[in-house]
C-alpha cells in the first residue's frame, strides 16, 4: 500500500491538472495522402477552405489546393528530385539548411543538401516575358 507521503506528493503534483479547464474545439478536416512522404495527411477544412493551401506535418511538404465543387485536390508546391535509384520524390524546402538529410522512399539512401545553387540568366528585350511588378 502506498505511503501517506507519496499520496501527498502525487496528489500535490496532479492538483494543477484537476483545477484547469480543457477545451476541445470539434471541426470538420481533410485527410489526403501525402506524396513526400505517403502518410495521411490531415488539415481543418476551414483553413484550407480560406487559405487554399495545407501541410504535411510528418514530412513538411507543402501543398496547393484546389476546390472542384464540394472537394479539394491538394498538388505539392515543392520541388522534386530523382534519386540515383530512379524514384522522384519531394524535397520539403520549408525545412532545407545546410546540412539538412532526408531519406528516398523508394531505396533509403540518404541525401543530404551540401549548398544552395542559385543560378540566373540575363535576357535581352526580345526574349523577355512580361513580368508584373512587385507591389
Amino acid at each position: 500500500m502506498p505511503s501517506r507521503a507519496f499520496l501527498d506528493e502525487t496528489l500535490k503534483a496532479l492538483a494543477p491538472f484537476v483545477r484547469n479547464s480543457f477545451t476541445a474545439v470539434v471541426t470538420d478536416s481533410i485527410g489526403f495522402t501525402c506524396a513526400g512522404c505517403g502518410l495521411e495527411a490531415k488539415t481543418l477544412a476551414k483553413a484550407v477552405e480560406s487559405k487554399r493551401e495545407a501541410i504535411c506535418f510528418s514530412c513538411g511538404v507543402r501543398y496547393r489546393a484546389e476546390k472542384a465543387g464540394n472537394s479539394f485536390t491538394f498538388f505539392p508546391n515543392e520541388p522534386g528530385f530523382r534519386c540515383e535509384c530512379g524514384a522522384e520524390g519531394l524535397i520539403p524546402t520549408g525545412r532545407i539548411k545546410i546540412s539538412y538529410q532526408f531519406s528516398c522512399r523508394a531505396c533509403s539512401r540518404t541525401i543530404e543538401f551540401v549548398g544552395f545553387d542559385w543560378r540566373y540568366q540575363f535576357l535581352d528585350a526580345a526574349h523577355a516575358s512580361q513580368v508584373p511588378e512587385e507591389a
